[in-house]
């Protein structure tokens, strides 16, 4: 399927939908079509380390597997997977011939202006809205399957000390304070981690770690009468496997990011309410070790993706704020 296909199928009034006021978006991995009332996801069919798309029946199977694995948290969004057909001929009774030419997971339309993401740049949120949205993250992970045997500390350690690779960017750019930063940070989680194994293991022992969400972020939540999460990791189930602390930081850091730490607050006030945590305040540092790693993982990926050379302005001033970021969340973990 490509762009020229995508056309022809809204052209050709294929979809069980008007599309009189249609359009359509592209992203790496698919295509979206959006009719008048829904929403087609179309995968493309393509083959990367991750997944292999390239024949009808695996662009069937994922279908059905992002449907399935959204449904609980997305409040209806996704209803189901559709064929896409086309005229194939007309056979001798003078019947009209159709063939499958593709799969398309059908979901409602939303409206963009329900986008966590756009009511939080355009501070359009408020206390009401995050307590329901504590109340449904909590719902989810209080139903989510429990996984033994998967939580390694030293992962942890390892992963964050490899940030240490970032230094040579931050030379680059002339901006010494971020490796101090930097350095600090590396400390402290290592030193939080020590103090803390026992809290830790305690954790996955009392069923904390379990099937998450794995992609929790603002875009990804539409605050509808219902909210409406979305975008839950398809491939790799095992990045899904987490903390269900872990999986509601990246959250938090999206509402730190924006200046939003009062919800941020909120936000983990009233989960550890639902899911009746025993030990709160232990819980909120824990939840602020989880941030930290949260943020140290978004500013290696910024790094990665870009060069000192190539890095706009946007996105020196996201990594900036990222390390205002780490820098607070490490002066309140220290002891």
């Amino acid at each position: 399927m490509n762009s020229e296909e995508i056309e022809k199928i809204i052209d050709s009034a294929s979809l069980p939908d008007s599309c009189l006021h249609s359009e359509y978006l592209e992203t790496p991995q698919a295509f979206v079509i959006l009719s008048d009332n829904y929403a087609f996801k179309i995968w493309k069919p393509e083959k990367t380390d991750e997944y292999d798309h390239t024949t009808l029946e695996n662009r069937k199977k994922v279908c059905k597997k992002e449907v399935k694995l959204n449904e609980q948290l997305s409040s209806g969004l996704y209803e189901k997977v559709i064929p896409l057909k086309r005229l194939k001929g007309i056979s001798n009774d003078s019947s009209v011939q159709k063939e499958v030419v593709d799969y398309a997971v059908k979901m409602k339309r939303l409206d963009y202006s329900g986008n966590f993401f756009f009511r939080l740049k355009g501070n359009r949120v408020q206390s009401s809205d995050i307590k329901i949205l504590a109340k449904a993250i909590a719902r989810f992970h209080k139903s989510a399957r429990e996984i033994r045997n998967s939580f390694k500390l030293q992962i942890f350690n390892q992963r964050f000390a490899e940030l240490k690779r970032c230094n040579v960017f931050i030379e680059e750019l002339n901006l010494p304070d971020l490796s101090a930063i930097l350095r600090n940070a590396i400390e402290t989680v290592n030193a939080y981690i020590r103090h803390n194994r026992y809290y830790l293991q305690e954790r996955e022992n009392s069923g904390m770690i379990k099937n998450c969400h794995g992609n929790l972020t603002a875009d990804n939540i539409f605050l509808e009468e219902k909210p409406v999460i979305m975008g839950r990791i398809l491939f790799h189930p095992e990045l899904r496997y987490m903390d269900v602390l872990k999986d509601l930081a990246r959250l938090g850091v999206d509402l730190d990011y924006y200046f939003f730490e009062e919800y941020d607050r909120l936000l983990l006030q009233h989960y550890l309410r639902e899911i009746k945590e025993q030990e709160p305040y232990q819980a909120g540092t824990f939840y602020t070790f989880y941030k930290t790693f949260v943020v140290g993982m978004l500013i290696g990926e910024l790094i990665d993706a870009t060069t000192p050379f190539t890095l706009d302005s946007l996105n020196k001033n996201k990594l900036l704020r990222y390390f205002n970021l780490m820098e607070s969340y490490c002066e309140q973990l220290k002891y």
